[in-house]
């Protein structure tokens, strides 16, 4: 029998470094030795994943973050923690921008009018940039300013005519008089479920209805967050649009069972719109439990895991 050595694991628990530990020695190969080496690297590989997908740090106070707990800005695209996640608290300069676009075509409801291609133009002097990204064009408006003293209020952002046409097109999508398809629609179907689990399981429920009575809701599929179940827009009126991602969209038995889950989030929002997430997340699962969606739950954090999708950001 060929002898040699090789590392075994210590009695003692060993934090997981990366690194093959071992404190002792042994001269014979065994095939228990080599089952715990091969499990250890698995280990040490699931680790490395974990904390590239599950963890980061977020981008103002440098917090070190851990699933749930993650946030991405939906504008710049950024990483923030539950604190700065708004993006008036992490000054977005993505939004910050966004105030200086010509006020004919600004707050067109359910678009992201950030992600589109902007020049500065300068009314007072008749300066004009070359078309790009909104933070780019702003960064030139305010060069101009400076250089050339002109009045800030007369330098402003212009969308590019495509895009402008594309934010119309989207518009006119997802503007659609949803009583046209309420009731027939599966997805407004899993909304329906989604308000009857929240007036049976949250506060007063004459209360809840009276908010639902009140409000009008639109479904539509949004392509431009892929890491997003599903985000709703709070646009301080009674009217919400809601963007579901299009993982979600094919009509399928565990597809109703998950959408209904991320709508109880998605009404919590407009429910309770000076909630962070450190209160919407434990009551979203607890109305989902108490709603016995609690295989959705399961589906939905596995999608998570796999670093796929998140609830909204």
């Amino acid at each position: 029998m060929i002898k040699t050595t090789i590392p075994i694991i210590p009695s003692k628990i060993i934090p997981i470094t990366g690194e093959m530990p071992y404190s002792a020695k042994v001269s014979i190969i065994t095939k228990s030795n080599v089952l715990i080496l091969y499990k250890l690297k698995n280990i040490v590989k699931f680790q490395r994943i974990f904390n590239n997908t599950m963890t980061k740090i977020c981008a103002i106070c440098n917090k070190t973050l851990v699933w749930p707990e993650i946030f991405n800005c939906y504008y710049c695209q950024k990483t923030y923690c539950d604190e700065h996640s708004q993006p008036e608290n992490h000054q977005c300069p993505k939004v910050m921008s966004a105030k200086h676009i010509e006020q004919d075509y600004l707050r067109r409801k359910g678009v992201n009018i950030t992600s589109g291609r902007y020049m500065a133009v300068c009314k007072q002097c008749g300066y004009q940039t070359e078309y790009a990204d909104i933070e780019e064009a702003n960064e030139q408006r305010i060069n101009h300013i400076k250089s050339n003293g002109c009045d800030g209020n007369s330098v402003k952002l212009r969308e590019h005519e495509d895009d402008k046409k594309a934010d119309k097109e989207f518009e006119k999508l997802v503007n659609q008089d949803p009583s046209r398809i309420e009731g027939e629609d599966w997805m407004y179907q899993c909304l329906s479920e989604a308000k009857s689990i929240i007036k049976r399981h949250h506060t007063d429920y004459d209360a809840l209805k009276a908010f639902f009575d009140n409000t009008t809701y639109e479904l539509y599929i949004q392509n431009d967050n892929e890491s997003a179940y599903a985000y709703i827009n709070l646009l301080g009126s009674s009217h919400f649009p809601i963007g579901i991602h299009p993982a979600l969209s094919k009509d399928t038995p565990e597809n109703q069972r998950n959408l209904v889950v991320v709508l109880i989030h998605e009404l919590l929002h407009a429910i309770h719109q000076d909630w962070g997430h450190d209160k919407i997340n434990p009551l979203e699962e607890q109305l989902a439990n108490l709603g016995c969606y609690f295989d959705a739950l399961i589906n939905l954090r596995n999608l998570a895991i796999s670093g796929k999708m998140r609830f909204c950001s």
